[in-house]
C-alpha cells in the first residue's frame, strides 16, 4: 500500500503544480493577448515589438510573439525562414503547457496494478495461512481476502481521479497552446502580408520602380 500512497501524495502535487502553472499561463496569455490586438488595432507594430521584446525576459508566451515581430526586420529572410523559426519558437513553449502532465496518466496506469499486485500477494498469505491452521476457521478466510482487496480498493481509488485530471488538465493546456499557436500563425502571415509590398517589388527594375512609386 505505501507504494499507491507515494503515488497519490505524488499526483496530488502534481495536479496543484500545474493547476497553478496552467493558470498562470492562461492569464499571462490573455494579458499579452489583449495587448497585442490593442496594439494591431492602431497599428502600432513598434509598440508592440517594444512590449513583447521586454516582457519576453520573464513570459516565455511573450518570447514567443517576441520572435515572431522582429521578423519585420529585413535580415529575417523570406518567408520560409520566418515560419519555421516560428515553428521552432511554438516546440520551445510547447513544454512549458504540458509538463508532467504525463505522470497523471501513469499514475492512473500504475496504481490499479500495484493494488491487483497488493491482492495477490495478501491471497498468497491468506492460503499459506489456511494451508497450516486448516480452513476450519472461515473467519480466517474472509479476514484475508477483505484485507487483500483493500490495495485493490486503494489503487482504484487513486487511478480515478488522476485519470479525470490527466484529462482535464490535458484539455486545458491543448485548447489553451492552441489559441497561442493559432494566434501566432494569424500574426505570423499579417505580418506578411505587411511585408509583401516590399518583398515582391524589384528595386533593379526601372519600371517597377515608377509603377510602384505611381501607385504609391
Amino acid at each position: 500500500m505505501w507504494p499507491i500512497v507515494l503515488l497519490a501524495v505524488l499526483a496530488a502535487l502534481v495536479v496543484m503544480e500545474r493547476a497553478f502553472g496552467l493558470w498562470s499561463l492562461t492569464a499571462c496569455w490573455r494579458e499579452l493577448r489583449a495587448s497585442l490586438n490593442g496594439y494591431l488595432a492602431q497599428g502600432d507594430w513598434h509598440g508592440a515589438e517594444k512590449l513583447f521584446r521586454e516582457a519576453s525576459r520573464r513570459r516565455p508566451i511573450a518570447a514567443l510573439f517576441s520572435q515572431i515581430l522582429t521578423h519585420r526586420s529585413a535580415r529575417s529572410g523570406p518567408p520560409r525562414n520566418r515560419e519555421e523559426r516560428t515553428s521552432e519558437a511554438l516546440l520551445r513553449l510547447r513544454p512549458h503547457f504540458f509538463r508532467r502532465v504525463s505522470f497523471l496518466g501513469i499514475t492512473a496506469a500504475v496504481a490499479p496494478l500495484l493494488g491487483l499486485l497488493g491482492t495477490v500477494t495478501g491471497m498468497i498469505g491468506t492460503f499459506r495461512a489456511i494451508t497450516h491452521r486448516g480452513s476450519g476457521d472461515p473467519q480466517l478466510l474472509s479476514d484475508g481476502i477483505s484485507q487483500a482487496l483493500i490495495t485493490t480498493q486503494l489503487g482504484l481509488a487513486v487511478a480515478i481521479p488522476a485519470l479525470l485530471c490527466n484529462a482535464a488538465l490535458h484539455s486545458w493546456a491543448r485548447s489553451t497552446f492552441a489559441d497561442i499557436e493559432e494566434h501566432s500563425v494569424a500574426l505570423l502571415h499579417r505580418l506578411e502580408d505587411a511585408l509583401a509590398p516590399h518583398s515582391l517589388v524589384d528595386d533593379s527594375d526601372p519600371h517597377r520602380t515608377l509603377e510602384r512609386r505611381h501607385h504609391g
